[in-house]
């Protein structure tokens, strides 16, 4: 629960959810359950390639170290500015989500600063509504699970390739016998990065 986006501000959507989430964790705690209040933060994306981008072109260490999240979210929108002139820009933060899947060095290590960040910003918020969480994981848990899901549904004949279009491949995850459903999951870019399974993986 809660779940706020790394990079970016707390917002009232996220109030919802965490006042929720800790009301039911107090109530089964009080009532004998274990419980484990697990933050799953939006951390992971191409959105991360963006901001690596942003802040290498328009941003600064002291900016960012001053003005926190306000200042990442700052050049966020400057590169979506700036990209609709620029539309190569897009494929710059393509290609720097591929580092940050590939494990490259400097690419973590900015996307880990703005994670830091942001967690402490957070924290700010949580502290002053007195909520705790257990772990704080989130779509990053999962980068290195990814291929290993997808061979498994492979072997077990649940998904079919299908070309759409020239950029996209898509996968189509068959649970029809579980849920008399279709899910249509988008699971590859033209870089071949994971795009949906980092969410889905529990379906």
């Amino acid at each position: 629960y809660s779940s706020p986006n790394i990079a970016k501000p707390f917002h009232v959507g996220h109030l919802r959810s965490t006042v929720i989430g800790n009301a039911l964790y107090h109530i089964f705690e009080t009532l004998g359950y274990h419980c484990e209040g697990v933050n799953h933060l939006g951390d992971w994306g191409t959105q991360f390639g963006k901001l690596i981008v942003a802040y290498q072109k328009w941003g600064s260490r002291e900016a960012v170290e001053q003005q926190g999240i306000q200042e990442l979210m700052r050049i966020y929108v400057k590169f979506h500015d700036e990209a609709e002139k620029q539309p190569e820009l897009e494929d710059e933060a393509r290609a720097w989500f591929v580092k940050m899947q590939n494990g490259e060095q400097e690419a973590l290590s900015l996307w880990k600063w703005f994670y830091d960040i942001s967690i402490k910003e957070f924290n700010r918020v949580y502290d002053m509504l007195g909520v705790h969480f257990d772990a704080y994981t989130g779509e990053s848990f999962y980068n290195d699970k990814m291929t290993a899901v997808v061979e498994e549904l492979k072997e077990k004949n649940l998904l079919t390739f299908m070309t759409f279009n020239i950029n996209i491949l898509k996968l189509f995850f068959n649970v029809y016998e579980l849920h008399n459903v279709w899910h249509d999951v988008i699971m590859y870019r033209i870089s071949f990065t994971f795009m949906l399974a980092a969410r889905l993986i529990g379906i």
